[in-house]
Formats: C-alpha cells, sequence, structure tokens
C-alpha cells in the first residue's frame, strides 16, 4: 500500500486479505475440541469469537470506507490488529490457578 501511496485500489485489496484471514479464522477454531480439553481453551473460546466477529465487521467497514478516504481505512486495519493484541486477563488467570505438574 505505501509503494502506491495509499492508493484506493491497493488498499481494498489488502483489506480484502484482512477479511480472508477473518473469516478462515472460525474453521480454524473448530477444528480444537468443540468440548474444550482444558480450562484455558474453555475460557478462551468465548472471548476469541466475539473477537473474530468483530474483526470481520470492522474490516469491513474499512473496505468501503478505503473508497472515500484511504487513510481511515487504513487506521481502521490497524485497528484490528490492535484488537488482536490486546491479552486476555481470564487467560492469565486461569494458568495462575493451574496447579503445578
Amino acid at each position: 500500500m505505501a509503494e502506491n501511496r495509499f492508493a484506493t485500489w491497493p488498499t481494498v485489496v489488502y483489506g480484502s486479505v484482512l477479511l480472508l484471514a477473518a473469516i478462515a479464522y472460525f474453521p480454524a477454531a473448530d477444528l480444537c475440541d468443540p468440548q474444550a480439553r482444558s480450562r484455558l481453551a474453555a475460557g478462551q473460546s468465548h472471548w476469541r469469537r466475539l473477537e473474530g466477529k468483530i474483526s470481520v465487521r470492522v474490516v469491513c467497514d474499512g473496505i468501503a470506507l478505503a473508497f472515500v478516504a484511504t487513510g481511515l481505512a487504513v487506521a481502521i486495519y490497524a485497528l484490528v490488529a490492535l484488537i488482536w493484541l490486546i491479552p486476555d486477563r481470564r487467560i492469565e488467570k486461569l494458568v495462575a490457578a493451574r496447579p503445578e505438574s
């Protein structure tokens, strides 16, 4: 995108790649045991599914916005990346509560 000075179509294509990755997350998450083999997997699944749904919606908005203002679309794509970097506090609690093996 930067090589083309954040032109509309490269920004739209980049958003489309992000959208496909966000959509591909759901079948990949379902490959895990639905009965959740551990408390850690059970605690993480709900938030990760919500993150995935939010990501799909926000990236779709970013793609549409790329036709109007590419700078805002890029900011939205960065927001999606930041959403996935936020650690889930429940995981830390579950790991701390787990007895040593």
